[in-house]
């Protein structure tokens, strides 16, 4: 996970920020991101996932929501509700 997030966030849009990838022992495809670049994947996800690429493509829509800050934005969204 690490090696694969770290490539990818150096492709990104913001390759300076601060990423930590983790696996969270989940038989769920699932992933997440949190504030402070924090990213995990639960295993179903992995073990589902058919090659390195389907997983980076996972990975990668998780950094999206950290760059674009995605979270900032829902929660000032349900502020103003």
């Amino acid at each position: 996970l690490n090696r694969t997030g770290q490539r990818l966030v150096a492709s990104s849009s913001d390759p300076s920020g601060d990423f930590h990838f983790f696996a969270i022992r989940d038989a769920q495809v699932n992933a997440f991101a949190m504030f402070g670049g924090y990213i995990g994947v639960n295993t179903g996800t992995i073990l589902t996932s058919q090659s390195e690429s389907e997983l980076a493509g996972v990975i990668a829509h998780e950094i999206s929501h950290v760059t674009q800050n995605h979270l900032a934005r829902q929660i000032s969204a349900q502020k103003q509700q």
